[in-house]
């Protein structure tokens, strides 16, 4: 609850942030930042290494060790790497800032503004590794802290400039929100406590070993996931225009707001509980199925609402100039459920230690929505898009359903397919409502649909958990 809701917050601030975003710079400013995001995004996957993640690990395994000098030493070399790569990240954005500016927009144009960028690849390396010792050491409150006062501390500095200087100030918008990223890590950071460390060669070796050993399998995969990005904005960009990829970028913003508080919950609770069942494959497989059907359950009212009220969505967060974004997200939420409903299954390959197992998943996902994104808007315009982050969403449910069955004899649970099958049906029963009902009548039709999942999820998730929240409350209602 503590990590998600903290995920749920940021991702509520974001939005704010890019309504702002919306109403003062439109469809194509929206555009040039999220190009420019997932510019900053992949150079700084590929400067960090990985270190963000394996310092966790590292850092952890220090501190339980109870050995004061090590964990100096340990904490010293990490935050000695993270501020060269962070520098050696910054200074090749910059020497190739020509030649991402002519991959991404066609054109060198953009060279200064990309290059002027190196300072948020600097600022998001080294708040990686800052975040990476508050982890490891396992305060979690102030992990959930930084997740919020980072990009709210970013939104307060970017607005002048917009107010002020429009879509020239785009590059300034980036460079605040990493500023703001690095102030709040550090903040909470700062207080470690460590011991005066000497530092030989072979002590540093051998810490940077262990750092990159780990931390280059997830830079590749981070690195697929960030390529893929930026792959497919720049292929909006290119095609369809720059407005067109403001109008993919509000839909993702949107879509991903129904996951991150659930996916990030899952990743900081869910792995380690599964790490250490992870030789009995009975367990692990009763509580991944245990997993994926909370997930479903948490995720689907906010998906049938996407579904049901995506105009009117669209111009609340953002404004009417985005309204073409409103199919395309009614595409992307449905490709959200199934995510969510298989994202537990990819944890048992990284539980078994089957990391590469797990790249080569993600490669095939990485090549396939490439792919049919690039099919998609071909034939179908920007809906395209949304339309192929459907099929591949479902592809990789495919794929992670054979793997986990094959690497631990892995079936979804009957409640789970009775689950599965009743949400599909509920999203066929949306769509019919919106193609042959109109006005008043579609309206009052999707709401009870919307009203009776959101009283059905809420009876579910009460009952699995053994916590009567209604009839305590009324309780203490009653008592006041």
């Amino acid at each position: 609850m503590l990590i998600g809701g903290a995920s749920a917050i940021k991702a509520a601030v974001s939005i704010i942030r890019v309504k702002i975003f919306a109403v003062l710079l439109g469809p194509a400013g929206v555009g040039l930042i999220g190009a420019y995001d997932s510019i900053v995004g992949i150079a700084s996957t590929l400067a960090g290494l990985g270190i963000g993640s394996s310092g966790v690990r590292q850092i952890a395994a220090a501190s339980s060790s109870q050995d004061t000098a090590r964990f100096s030493r340990t904490v010293l070399v990490l935050r000695r790497v993270v501020f060269a790569t962070g520098a050696l990240g910054a200074l090749g954005l910059i020497l190739l800032s020509g030649l991402v500016s002519q991959l991404t927009f066609g054109d060198r144009s953009h060279s200064f503004q990309i290059a002027c960028l190196s300072v948020a690849v600097f600022f998001t390396c080294i708040t990686a590794g800052q975040v990476a010792l508050v982890q490891g050491l396992r305060r979690i409150r102030d992990v959930a802290l930084i997740s919020i006062t980072g990009p709210l501390i970013g939104t307060i500095i970017c607005i002048p400039p917009l107010m002020i200087l429009g879509d020239r100030a785009v590059v300034t918008v980036m460079v605040a929100t990493a500023l703001g990223a690095v102030l709040s890590s550090w903040w909470y950071s700062r207080s470690t406590q460590t011991d005066s460390a000497s530092l030989s060669i072979t002590d540093f070796s051998s810490e940077l070993g262990g750092l990159l050993k780990l931390g280059l399998v997830f830079m590749l995969t981070a690195f697929l996931k960030t390529a893929t990005a930026y792959a497919i904005r720049t292929l909006i960009i290119r095609n369809l225009g720059l407005n067109s990829g403001g109008l993919y970028q509000a839909a993702w913003v949107l879509a991903s707001f129904h996951i991150d508080f659930i996916l990030a919950a899952i990743s900081k609770d869910f792995y380690p509980r599964l790490v250490a069942a992870n030789s009995d494959s009975k367990a692990s497989n009763r509580m991944t199925n245990e997993q994926s059907e909370i997930s479903l359950v948490l995720a689907a009212p906010l998906v049938f609402s996407s579904i049901a009220f995506a105009p009117l969505v669209i111009s609340v967060f953002y404004s009417p100039d985005f309204a073409d974004a409103a199919l395309i997200l009614q595409w992307q939420a449905v490709g959200v459920l199934l995510r969510v409903f298989g994202w537990p299954l990819s944890f048992i390959m990284l539980a078994g230690n089957r990391s590469m197992l797990y790249f080569l998943s993600e490669l095939f996902v990485a090549s396939a929505q490439f792919g049919l994104t690039w099919a998609g808007i071909s034939y179908y315009g920007l809906a395209g898009a949304g339309m192929a982050f459907l099929i591949v969403n479902l592809l990789h449910l495919v794929v992670l359903m054979l793997i986990a069955h094959w690497t631990t004899g892995f079936t979804f649970s009957r409640a789970n397919r009775v689950l599965g099958l009743g949400v599909l049906a509920l999203i066929i029963l949306l769509f019919t409502v919106r193609y042959f009902f109109h006005g008043a009548a579609s309206l009052f039709l999707q709401s009870f649909i919307i009203i009776s999942t959101v009283a059905g999820c809420f009876h579910y998730v009460t009952r699995v958990a053994r916590v009567d929240i209604l009839g305590t409350v009324l309780r203490r209602f009653r008592s006041k």
